[in-house]
């Protein structure tokens, strides 16, 4: 069985009150349990005591008047539905009692108990309601104000509306400048239109857009880069308000990449000057990595075949002499499966018809005691394989000269 309503009654009419709980139980018997008390001060102490779940508030009470008497009653009982009672010529006093904070009113004498009932089942639910939402802002509010993104809200004019602290920090600007700022004011023309451009975009179709560039200028001159969402901001009734979204800054992300291009450019042309090239097999993902001077060593370019795929492995392995397949395949195998490095060198005909040496170095990477990837290189060989050919012919021919010269001397002592 529902535990009936907890009704505080501040009347100082004894008849009134009567006549309250009189048509409140000839509608539902038990649903509603009334205190009536005649004094405002007296209501207070029933409240401190023994907590409502509505008050019923006469404005006239021989301790208190007017609106000043719910000024008191809201100041001691900031979350109780307060549904203010009044005589028919002080229904303005009622309506102004409503805007400042009242769920409803009743006029004495023209309220019959379905009336009633039905006004404080209202009230309660009303403040229940506007309670969760209230306690629903603040956590979003208290998210707002602890992440590190920026979070931001716009007019459709592209003018802040609303920010976090996360946004006052990243733009460098103070929160009271911040507000009503467009955005053409702290970026350049070019970043402005491309921004507008994606607004307007997601105006016209409607569809948020989940990450797209963003570079602004802190007052201080540094250029500064973000990942920014942006969605419509809608009212009530569907009509667009303006936009809304997310700004996390990656600038030090762009750095770290542009840092890492640099290095990664610088690698291979290193590795181009040196003829290196070199390469990863991700044991556990079955992939395969190239760096650009391995693709150049075997004539083809990256993004030609994808990497790893089954054309990859058939068209590197076919540079390879018939009789060397095997032999590198099984040596690749020991390295993957068994942990045994190799170091070989080979005659390599390229995809696009170059005849070259390459010497192919290899060794397995473990985790835990289990080969998670294999790293190797390939070095292109050629010119030491050629130096090592003329030495050999150099030497075969002095071998040759050398041998000669006991027979040379003989003939000359015979003279």
């Amino acid at each position: 069985m529902p535990q009936p309503i907890q009704l505080l009654l501040i009347e100082d009419n004894r008849d009134a009150a009567f006549l309250i709980r009189k048509l409140l139980e000839e509608i539902k018997p038990g649903a509603f349990h009334i205190t009536h008390v005649e004094r405002l001060a007296a209501g207070f102490k029933h409240v401190s005591a023994q907590p409502v779940d509505a008050i019923l508030l006469d404005l006239s009470l021989p301790d208190s008047t007017g609106l000043e008497t719910l000024t008191r009653v809201r100041a001691h009982q900031p979350s109780a539905p307060i549904i203010v009672m009044t005589s028919l010529d002080d229904e303005t006093i009622a309506l102004e009692a409503v805007r400042q904070g009242a769920q409803d009113y009743l006029i004495k004498g023209r309220s019959d108990g379905e009336l009633i009932a039905r006004a404080i089942r209202y009230a309660i639910e009303r403040t229940r309601a506007e309670e969760t939402l209230r306690v629903s802002e603040e956590r979003f509010r208290s998210i707002l104000d602890n992440i590190e993104d920026g979070y931001y809200e716009v007019d459709t004019a592209g003018n802040f509306t609303f920010f976090n602290p996360a946004l006052v920090r990243m733009l460098g600007r103070p929160a009271n400048e911040l507000m009503g700022m467009n955005n053409r004011v702290y970026m350049t023309p070019e970043a402005a239109k491309a921004v507008f451009q994606t607004f307007n975009r997601v105006f016209r179709t409607g569809i948020p857009e989940q990450s797209f560039d963003w570079e602004w200028i802190r007052p201080d001159g540094a250029h500064r880069f973000a990942e920014v969402s942006v969605s419509l901001l809608k009212a009530v009734d569907g009509s667009v308000q303006g936009f809304r979204g997310i700004i996390r800054d990656i600038t030090e992300r762009k750095r770290v990449e542009e840092a890492l291009r640099h290095s990664r450019d610088l690698l291979n042309q290193t590795q181009r000057l040196a003829k290196i090239g070199g390469w990863e097999w991700d044991v556990v993902e079955q992939t395969m990595t190239w760096t650009d001077e391995t693709y150049r060593i075997h004539g083809f370019s990256p993004g030609e075949v994808a990497a790893g795929s089954p054309e990859h492995i058939e068209r590197s392995l076919a540079c390879y002499d018939p009789d060397d397949r095997p032999v590198i395949k099984a040596a690749f195998q020991r390295c993957a499966e068994e942990g045994q490095p190799y170091d070989m060198a080979f005659p390599l005909t390229t995809v696009d018809g170059r005849r070259i040496w390459i010497q192919t170095v290899a060794y397995p990477v473990k985790h835990n005691n289990r080969i998670v990837a294999v790293i190797g290189n390939i070095v292109d060989i050629t010119e030491r394989k050629r130096a090592e050919e003329s030495l050999r012919v150099l030497s075969a021919r002095q071998e040759s000269l050398l041998g000669a010269i006991p027979d040379i001397v003989m003939d000359s002592s015979l003279d």
